[in-house]
């Protein structure tokens, strides 16, 4: 029997008055709109707690869906806001505010996550340097391709050069292995490193078993802390099918897929295993190898082997932060360069990790408000997001580019999101309304005469999301810098 309450109920039926609520034409404000900053708002706002709910109503029967359908325009009438919009409300999850902060890799991470991903036996190698053993095995791949089917062979070698005869294939693989055994002449018999050297900021090969060649590397220090391990070689894909795949499709993890199931359990156990705490799986994803990495488009070939990529989120509280998004520099007078969020990514093909990544962690500091009020509605943001858009996009006008604007809001979504804490390095977990959409502009026949150009549309911003409102205190948040 599932549960909601009535302020759900609530939220529903004032959906079906919300066009009573706002008018078909909305006045441009005198001045633009302004987010609330460093004037105590925010610490004010982290500080309430929600009013006491009321009765919970038990039902059988799921809660609605929320969806949006409106329409707004400036004053001069040459700007439209076009909202059909579905909503991903906050639920019912307590909203945790807390002080975060990163931190770095320890020895014990490295080495716990070394473990888990080659095993005990192990060696490491310099990854400039090839061994004889190394080139017996370059020598072995290449001479196993001849025995490779048609297809598997174009798709190897169509796009990188243009190769598309059998024959001429097989001739360039033979120059390369006769160039392989010439090198191997030359190549020292062993190049072994005793431990992964934590401080040098760099990557080892790791040979962990027959057939069984991997690379790990580590930068445990400075603003981009990242772990990175590729499995490939013998049964597995090779470094460059696994890290690039440009086929991927996202599923609903909770599928009952036999196969799913497996992986997902796998990568859920590698990610224990590691000792990464306070985190929950996330988004998955079906990928497809493809031939040439950096090939996409149409004509891109696709094998038969698939992988699912899972992602793990950080925990604060109930809830996951969204790092989906990018935000500003640990200094905002270092703005330009952005940091992204913590990154926890495991590569499943089968029952195998085939590659781990871990980048930029955190760590809780200090939990200002376990249980925080939503102040700012979803029909506030979106007030917010149309005034703004109005203001914003005004400038085409007065440049001669657009004879009128068109935004087209396309979904609003809760989220909670990790945000630069003024006159600090520290951040905070804040939730926020995403709004999502894009932006497209008529052009003027000036415009596209001085541009030479006969579109008649140009899109400002592609789908995209375009506005982060904070859903304490109502200010927009600049992702770009942070806060």
């Amino acid at each position: 029997m599932k549960k909601i309450r009535k302020r759900n109920i609530y939220i529903i039926i004032m959906t079906v008055i919300i066009a009573v609520l706002a008018t078909a034409c909305q006045p441009t404000p005198p001045q633009p709109v302004v987010p609330n900053k460093d004037n105590g708002e925010l610490e004010a706002a982290i500080q309430q707690t929600p009013q006491p709910t009321e009765e919970v109503v038990a039902t059988d029967e799921p809660p609605q869906g929320i969806h949006l359908r409106d329409t707004r325009t400036n004053e001069s009438g040459n700007i439209t806001v076009n909202i059909d919009a579905n909503v991903i409300p906050q639920g019912d999850d307590n909203i945790t505010v807390a002080r975060l902060d990163r931190c770095t890799f320890t020895k014990e991470h490295l080495e716990r996550a070394l473990t888990a991903f080659f095993g005990d036996d192990r060696t490491y190698y310099n990854p400039r340097v090839n061994t004889k053993a190394d080139y017996d095995k370059f020598i072995l791949s290449k001479q196993q391709l001849m025995t490779d089917e048609e297809a598997m062979l174009k798709c190897d070698y169509a796009v990188n050069g243009g190769i598309t005869d059998i024959q001429k294939i097989k001739r360039h693989i033979q120059e390369v292995i006769d160039r392989l055994v010439k090198e191997r002449s030359k190549a020292p018999d062993e190049s072994p490193i005793k431990e992964f050297d934590y401080d040098s900021e760099g990557g080892v090969r790791v040979d962990y078993g027959e057939e069984h060649m991997g690379y790990a590397g580590c930068h445990a220090h400075g603003k981009r802390p990242s772990m990175t391990f590729y499995a490939f070689g013998g049964e597995y894909a090779s470094l460059e099918r696994i890290m690039f795949p440009t086929t991927i499709t996202p599923i609903d993890e909770r599928s009952n897929d036999p196969t799913l199931i497996t992986a997902r359990g796998r990568a859920q156990s590698f990610i224990e295993a590691v000792g990464i705490k306070g985190v929950r799986l996330g988004d998955v994803y079906l990928s497809r190898d493809n031939c040439n990495p950096h090939y996409s488009g149409e004509d891109a070939v696709v094998s038969d082997r698939e992988y699912y990529v899972f992602c793990f989120e950080r925990l604060v509280g109930e809830r996951t932060i969204d790092f989906t998004l990018y935000d500003g520099s640990y200094s905002q007078d270092e703005v330009s360069v952005t940091l992204p969020y913590e990154e926890i990514l495991v590569w499943v093909e089968g029952d195998k990790i085939v590659q781990f990544k871990w980048q930029n962690p955190h760590k809780i500091t200090e939990i200002l408000n376990d249980n925080t009020a939503v102040q700012t509605t979803y029909e506030q943001a979106l007030e917010t997001c149309a005034q703004h858009l109005f203001i914003k996009n005004a400038f085409y006008f007065d440049e001669n580019r657009a004879e009128s604007i068109q935004a087209d809001i396309t979904r609003i979504e809760f989220d909670m999101i990790r945000m630069k804490e003024k006159n600090s390095d520290y951040y905070i977990s804040v939730p926020v309304w995403n709004i999502y959409g894009d932006v497209k502009m008529r052009l003027t026949e000036a415009y596209k005469a001085k541009r030479n150009t006969i579109e008649d549309t140009r899109r400002i911003t592609y789908v995209s999301n375009f506005m982060t409102i904070n859903a304490l205190d109502g200010s927009i948040i600049d992702m770009e810098k942070g806060y």
